[in-house]
């Protein structure tokens, strides 16, 4: 009886004083950690968003990269971090959505190990082809790949990145043979093509646009509902009639497990203030072409149930097997 009172005792204490503690945060610094090198669009993004929170906090929110593995690697620092707010994820679908089918075990488990802050954007990608090739449209580089099994080759970002997916559910639906070539990320892929190591790729739009723009790639399809006005020539997916080849490409934000919900909500409350500021919307999601999308914790999780669905679909077209 009296080891049962002092449990039951030591319950109330330390939930009363995690309460306590969560309604002082954030009193230190809060780590944002991102599982990609420097300079790609999560990285960028993670940046713009960890300096204006720094000034809603009144504490210092940094940036740090810790890429490697396919996101595992910074994944995996952030599911062993304390539960108290000040190491977080900020990464893509990738690391919660698409790792999960393409490995038979992992060093994190993407659903137990975090709870879900918010979803932040969805990126839109563009199917995008070195200037050299002479190709008016992807049915017409589809119908060139079919033809010369040989010829075409993309980037991709390794096994199971946006473009793998994309391009091998692309031959499976169409009967197409684009070679894969993998490279270390979006960026060293993009530059892949404007090189002309490369055909193609499916590429961020962000990234892509100034390359399209000075003629160092030629624009083919859009991975998005509707055009963008920057680029009013430019089919999607969906005019094409491939809208069922197109994994979506989305950002969010995640804690550690066992977060205090108060701390969630804190975060997510401050993360969703700082995208509904006109110029900062203007400039880091609609100038760059990304579509906003902030949501509940709980929206979030349904949404993550949807996109895991989605991703085994595009796995199971591409013949990927889990390693």
């Amino acid at each position: 009886m009296m080891n049962t009172l002092r449990a039951i005792t030591l319950a109330v204490f330390v939930v009363a004083s995690g309460e306590a503690w969560a309604d002082d945060y954030p009193s230190r610094t809060i780590r944002l950690i991102v599982p990609y090198p420097a300079g790609g669009g999560v990285d960028i993004l993670a940046r713009a968003l960890s300096k204006e929170l720094s000034i809603r906090f009144n504490q210092p929110v940094i940036v740090e990269n810790k890429p490697g593995a396919n996101t595992v690697i910074g994944a995996t620092y952030v599911a062993r971090s304390g539960p108290d707010g000040y190491t977080l994820l900020f990464t893509s679908d990738s690391t919660i959505t698409s790792n999960p089918h393409m490995y038979k075990s992992m060093t994190y488990d993407p659903i137990k190990d975090f709870d879900p802050i918010t979803s932040l954007i969805v990126a839109p990608q563009i199917v995008a082809a070195h200037s050299s090739l002479k190709v008016s449209g992807l049915i017409e580089m589809v119908n060139l790949a079919k033809q010369d099994t040989r010829s075409l080759s993309y980037a991709s970002y390794g096994n199971g990145s946006q473009p793998y997916l994309f391009f091998e559910a692309l031959n499976a639906k169409t009967g197409a043979h684009f070679l894969q070539v993998p490279y270390r990320g979006a960026a060293p892929a993009l530059q892949a093509v404007v090189a002309g190591e490369v055909q193609t790729s499916l590429l961020p739009l962000a990234l892509s646009i100034p390359y399209i723009e000075n003629g160092g790639m030629r624009p083919l399809a859009l991975g998005r509902a509707e055009r963008v006005k920057s680029l009013p020539n430019v089919p999607t997916l969906g005019e094409l009639g491939l809208s069922d080849v197109y994994p979506f490409t989305w950002f969010g934000l995640f804690a550690p497990a066992g977060t205090p919900k108060s701390v969630i909500l804190t975060i997510h409350k401050n993360v969703s203030a700082v995208f509904s500021e006109l110029e900062f919307r203007n400039r880091h999601v609609i100038k760059i072409g990304y579509d906003l999308a902030i949501r509940s914790p709980d929206a979030f999780v349904k949404f993550i149930q949807q996109d895991f669905a989605s991703k085994g679909t595009f796995f199971k077209m591409s013949g990927l097997r889990p390693e």
